[in-house]
């Protein structure tokens, strides 16, 4: 009678998952869907990054490796989940031919709970090594995608990471009419920059004129380098006036900073062109409006803002009522000199082209002399 109690409280234990098992099937469940779910992750990344799936960068060769190491994990914890069921069951038929007499029975049980929980804490042992190497496999996910969305220059974000910023917000107009802008700022006579101090000093003013742009915007707006010397600038909640005024601010900010590095110094002027979002744009037609604006700028003369509305470029000057707002043909010039702006008795266009400085009679006049002087000149060189 003894001896059939002690086989049924074996038999029970035998029927029964072990005290810990089910929260360690529940762990080791978690610890698959969770990396199932980065493998997930990584694949879309792969997809969003890369579409075309021939990429060779260094991103994208650093996500595939992480994918495949991820796939090894599963294959992995796969393996040890089966091996450790396979364990277990060898376990219970030990116990189910447990001998009758109760002394030994006891001690066969023993040894089998002895074994049980020492294969479930090797299991548990690598479980955590993998969830600890699944963390660090994220980190490292998280650091490549951070480096393929910024600019390795200046630190911004890049072409990609502002073409999605402006999805975003034109998904975010689409549904509540959120207005916002869109604004290019390209560094003028960039070219003399590299060509006058060399390319080192012309990396060093484009990661200054980064910081700049940085400080001279609100926490909420997104800088971005798209190019070599042009920026962009996402402005949430801002319509024509507010935009405007920005850009104003930006254009101010970089005309009046010095661009100091060792003994070379120097100072550098800006053009910008703005476009609001309309009803019926998408990124390319937004993008592409700022960009007209930005070479409406560029053509009038550099250092000076202009707005497509939807229609035609206007200057800034004309929107925001600012008649001294003028622009100049300035390049980069040494410290301590000033950036030349148009004196007040210069020729300006009309409000509706903007208020960009064209030749007036007295240039022709002088270039009259010139001319004059020069045939003169060359008539007494021919008569010596």
């Amino acid at each position: 009678m003894e001896a059939t109690s002690g086989s049924g409280a074996t038999g029970g234990l035998v029927g029964r998952r072990r005290p810990g098992e089910s929260a360690l099937y529940f762990y080791v469940v978690l610890l698959l869907v969770l990396v199932a779910l980065v493998n997930l992750v990584v694949g879309w990344l792969l997809g969003r990054l890369w579409p075309s799936g021939r990429s060779t960068g260094p991103e994208s060769y650093a996500l595939r490796s992480a994918a495949r190491e991820l796939a090894d994990q599963v294959a992995s914890v796969n393996e040890d989940l089966h091996r450790h069921q396979g364990r277990i069951r060898e376990v219970n038929q030990e116990l189910l031919a447990t001998p009758s007499d109760e002394s030994r029975g006891m001690q066969s049980l023993v040894a089998s709970v002895a074994e049980i929980v020492r294969i479930n804490a090797g299991l548990q042992d690598k479980l955590s090594a993998a969830e600890e190497a699944l963390k660090e496999q994220g980190r490292q996910i998280d650091s490549w995608i951070t480096e393929a969305r910024t600019d390795p220059l200046t630190r911004l974000p890049n072409r990609r990471a502002f073409d999605d910023a402006l999805a975003r917000r034109l998904a975010e107009w689409r549904r509540t009419e959120s207005s916002f802008a869109v604004m290019l700022i390209d560094a003028d006579h960039f070219k003399a920059v590299n060509d006058r101090y060399g390319h080192s000093m012309g990396d060093f003013v484009l990661r200054r004129l980064a910081e700049v742009l940085e400080v001279s915007v609100r926490k909420m707006d997104l800088v971005a380098r798209i190019g070599g010397e042009e920026f962009a600038v996402i402005l949430p909640g801002a319509a024509a006036p507010n935009a405007s005024r920005a850009a104003e601010h930006c254009l101010s900010a970089v005309g009046g900073h010095e661009f100091r590095r060792g003994d070379t110094a120097l100072r550098l002027t800006v053009s910008i062109g703005i476009a609001p979002v309309k009803a019926g744009d998408d990124g390319e037609s937004l993008v592409r409006r700022a960009d007209e604006a930005l070479y409406s700028a560029k053509h009038a003369g550099r250092n000076c803002i202009y707005l497509h509305d939807g229609q035609e470029c206007q200057h800034v000057g004309a929107i925001a009522g600012d008649a001294d707002i003028a622009c100049t043909q300035a390049g980069p010039v040494a410290a301590g000199a000033q950036v030349p702006s148009p004196a007040s008795g210069d020729r300006t266009l009309g409000a509706g082209a903007g208020l960009c400085r064209v030749p007036g009679p007295e240039d022709y006049r002088d270039l009259d002399t010139v001319c004059r002087d020069l045939r003169a000149r060359a008539a007494q060189l021919f008569t010596a």
